[in-house]
């Protein structure tokens, strides 16, 4: 199904990254519950969050959504999202990844 042939209707995905440490069946439910709750996501076609890769350090991860109005622009949409994501992964003590060369240097340290 063609979703964006009649209107401004969009996909939209982001990517964030977490430590290998953290849970990611709880990281994935916060970014679905997190775009399930923002009113400028559809909730048909349903959002979508996968482990994308498991990289150096880090797990990555991408979400997928669909808006209404794509032309009103990603980035502010992005930003609430990334800071409702945050505020949850602190709540829950959810681990970042911390760059590699920080660790290496905290070792020798």
């Amino acid at each position: 199904v063609n979703f964006t042939h009649l209107g401004h209707r969009g996909k939209f995905d982001f990517r964030l990254y977490v430590a290998y440490e953290s849970d990611l069946r709880l990281v994935r439910e916060i970014i679905l519950s997190t775009l399930r709750a923002d009113g400028r996501v559809l909730k048909e076609p349903a959002p979508n969050c996968f482990i994308a890769a498991f990289k150096e350090g880090l797990v990555e991860m991408v979400a997928y959504a669909w808006v209404a109005d794509i032309t009103q622009g990603k980035l502010g949409l992005q930003t609430d999202l990334f800071l409702a994501v945050m505020e949850e992964f602190r709540r829950r003590n959810i681990a970042l990844p911390t760059p590699y060369a920080t660790r290496y240097l905290d070792r020798e340290g």
